[in-house]
């Protein structure tokens, strides 16, 4: 884990974020990272799960949005896309969509796992926004993991 606060719009914000890497079903390196209040003792409001657009990644612009959420009290996790950022996969080509929804489902199931007291949310940009729909559709008990309301999503 690491403390960060060197940015101009993260100055004088300390968070901590995590860098990792998950195997998927296709036996492909995902890349993923979290951020979070740095103040251990700090009570977080919720679990935001990050999806990024189409030819985007989870670091640089897209960090961004995750480091605000972060300093506003959130658990925020996100990955790269297969064939995105620091995933394997062929760039920018996605021949089918459903594998990215499974890796999508996996990594914040793991997540949701390591913070069950936390409210889910789900925050696409573009493409992202169109997986976060079919992660919905895709889950069961999506109502229930994500509230009564289309407003978590």
């Amino acid at each position: 884990m690491e403390i960060s606060a060197g940015t101009s719009f993260t100055k004088n914000t300390k968070y901590s974020t995590e860098k990792a890497s998950m195997k998927n079903e296709q036996n492909m390196k995902i890349f993923t990272q979290s951020w979070q209040p740095a103040d251990s003792s700090y009570k977080l409001k919720g679990l935001i799960g990050m999806i990024h657009g189409y030819a985007s990644e989870s670091s640089w612009l897209f960090e961004l949005n995750a480091v605000a959420m972060a300093k506003s009290g959130f658990f925020v996790c996100a990955l790269d896309l297969q064939g995105h950022g620091f995933s394997e996969g062929s760039p920018d080509h996605i021949p089918d969509i459903q594998p990215l929804v499974c890796d999508c489902i996996n990594y914040f199931d793991s997540a949701q796992a390591d913070h069950q007291n936390l409210p889910p949310f789900l925050y696409g940009e573009s493409l992202g926004a169109a997986l976060a729909v079919l992660i919905c559709l895709k889950q069961q008990n999506c109502m229930e993991r994500f509230g009564t309301e289309w407003s978590n999503v």
